[in-house]
């Protein structure tokens, strides 16, 4: 599941045993495709945020109230779905993260952020991002459970960014800057595990499901860009 581009636009897709179907919002020039689900439940963006259902090839759309636009980038199997928004403040643009569960929607803004992007949901509704503080000049990444913010601190890993995280809640996946180029990693209780697509200048790794396969891009040195899939088991 994710995303291409041809000489007409931008479209989503679905791979599922070896066989590619296109999923387009209808009217989009453009349709973007970052979370799914077992139960065949999707998310993604277009004219809207929306979330798509497989078996009744639905399209609902998901804005968060008085938001300019709104980007869902994650649904667990609870249908709790989480994602990033942003409105205008004066001259000023926004980003703040939401969840929707249900036709509920809450806000998420850690104290002194002034950008907020929740990326992934575990089963239990953990949620991983990070936030740009303002003040500091720095980013944070974050984890968000029983309505707390705490700081995600990545050993081994020089500007980490936190883009997703496995059902269990056991493993996270994201990218760091080594001495060269951009780097995913998957991350564990202090152990980093490096993934770098081999002949690729970068890497980043944006989903974890339950069997530990991650799925991300990476970028070659003719500056193509490529979807990736890695499994422990394959190894880099």
């Amino acid at each position: 599941m994710g995303l291409y581009f041809d000489g007409n636009g931008g479209h989503g897709f679905l791979l599922s045993g070896g066989v590619y179907t296109n999923i387009d919002q209808p009217g989009a020039e453009e349709t973007y495709l970052y979370g799914i689900n077992d139960k065949g439940q999707i998310v993604g963006a277009g004219t809207t945020g929306f979330l798509y259902d497989l078996a009744s090839h639905s399209f609902t759309p998901i804005n968060y109230p008085g938001a300019d636009a709104s980007t869902p980038r994650s649904i667990n199997n609870s249908g709790t779905i989480t994602g990033f928004f942003y409105f205008s403040k004066g001259s000023q643009i926004v980003y703040d993260g939401f969840t929707l569960s249900g036709s509920g929607y809450s806000r998420l803004a850690p104290l002194g952020a002034t950008a907020t992007y929740p990326y992934g949901i575990s089963a239990s509704g953990e949620l991983v991002g990070y936030a740009y503080i303002h003040s500091t000049e720095t980013y944070l990444n974050f984890g968000f459970v029983n309505g707390k913010f705490g700081v995600l601190t990545l050993r081994y890993a020089t500007f980490p960014l936190v883009y997703g995280i496995n059902p269990a809640g056991s493993l996270i996946v994201g990218s760091y800057e080594p001495a060269t180029g951009i780097t995913g990693f998957v991350y564990s209780s202090g152990n980093l595990q490096p993934l770098s697509f081999p002949g690729s200048i970068t890497t980043e790794a944006y989903g974890i499901n339950s069997g530990e396969t991650v799925v991300g891009y990476f970028i070659d040195r003719s500056n193509a860009t490529h979807g990736f899939m890695w499994t422990p088991s394959a190894g880099k």
